[in-house]
């Protein structure tokens, strides 16, 4: 089994290949993104990269070499994100062109090459603020519409719209999935659990 995994230098990305690499050592990993997660542990004495893992350090916009990557891939998987919190103020046009073009190029590829999925890996920030009829903050269901709050939500929702338009049109083999409040191990300090977790352990207070 070969897997194209774009973006998998992120948090859910690094995360996602480090537990297949030890399950399922006989699958091969190619992770396409402009940064090699794996060189953060270069100085970790018990680490070793795995045998089935190879970076690929490309651009997801370049569809020549999306093409190249993808042509003998049986699953691709598509965890590049610009961010969707607290970003708006920061919004450049690489938000739309990583997540519109980027997602094009791998949809395009994977109906060309017959490649058996396609995982969208997107956020819940696309539903925006969900409420009830009578007004009330309510967590976000999955058959809401979406209703983005923020430029960088809204790239990711119409990304996810277009993945959406070639399961319809083209019956391309995909799946979209929309995760809420993700923590672990290396991630983003800024980030809300995370942050809460070092206040704590440092004996400070926790803004609620």
């Amino acid at each position: 089994m070969k897997l194209l995994i774009a973006g998998g230098s992120g948090f859910l990305g690094s995360h996602f290949i480090r537990y297949l690499s030890q399950k399922y050592p006989d699958y091969e990993l190619y992770n396409l993104d402009r940064h090699n997660f794996m060189d953060d542990f270069s100085e970790v004495k018990e680490f070793k990269v795995p045998e089935n893992y190879h970076f690929m350090a490309n651009d997801v916009r370049d569809t020549k070499v999306i093409e190249k990557l993808a042509k003998d891939k049986d699953l691709i998987l598509n965890f590049v994100s610009m961010g969707t919190e607290g970003v708006a103020t920061t919004f450049t046009a690489d938000f739309i062109t990583t997540e519109m073009l980027g997602t094009f190029n791998l949809l395009e590829a994977t109906r060309k090459f017959g490649i058996r999925r396609m995982i969208q890996a997107s956020d819940y920030e696309v539903y925006g603020e969900a409420r009830s009829t009578e007004g009330i903050a309510r967590p976000s269901l999955e058959t809401d519409s979406m209703f983005p709050t923020s430029p960088s939500a809204s790239a990711k929702a119409g990304a996810d719209n277009l993945v959406y338009t070639y399961f319809l049109r083209f019956q391309t083999p995909t799946v979209i999935l929309r995760s809420a409040s993700n923590f672990g191990p290396f991630q983003n300090p800024a980030k809300m659990v995370a942050y809460f977790i070092i206040q704590a352990l440092e004996g400070k207070k926790i803004p609620i």
